[in-house]
């Protein structure tokens, strides 16, 4: 369904952009799938990522050169692993209480 949508959009004779342009829609719409799936905040982060990387290649299909839209796009990658990093942490500190690794001592055998 990817290929006949992008087929229809993209009318051009140049096969490299079609193609990329049709693995975007495809990782968009695995994305959103993702998204909709699955209940966990960490998933839907997953699926935000694959979203964004799908945007991003169907707008390096359509515009040749872009600088801006790269650096918003790296932002918001940073961005996003920041939030993931969060959620990390605050799932280690409530299931271990600390984050200390001095009192790792008793594990040692």
């Amino acid at each position: 369904m990817s290929y006949i949508f992008a087929y229809k959009i993209m009318c051009l004779g140049k096969t490299v952009e079609l193609a990329a342009f049709v693995i975007s829609i495809s990782t968009i719409c695995i994305g959103s799938f993702i998204m909709v799936a699955r209940m966990k905040a960490l998933t839907q982060i997953i699926g935000l990522l694959v979203m964004e990387n799908g945007i991003f290649l169907a707008a390096s299909a359509i515009i040749g050169g872009m600088p801006f839209f790269v650096e918003i796009a790296l932002f918001f990658d940073i961005f996003v692993f920041v939030i993931i990093i969060e959620i990390f942490v605050y799932k280690v500190n409530r299931l271990f209480t600390h984050i200390d690794t001095s009192r790792m001592k008793s594990l040692k055998g």
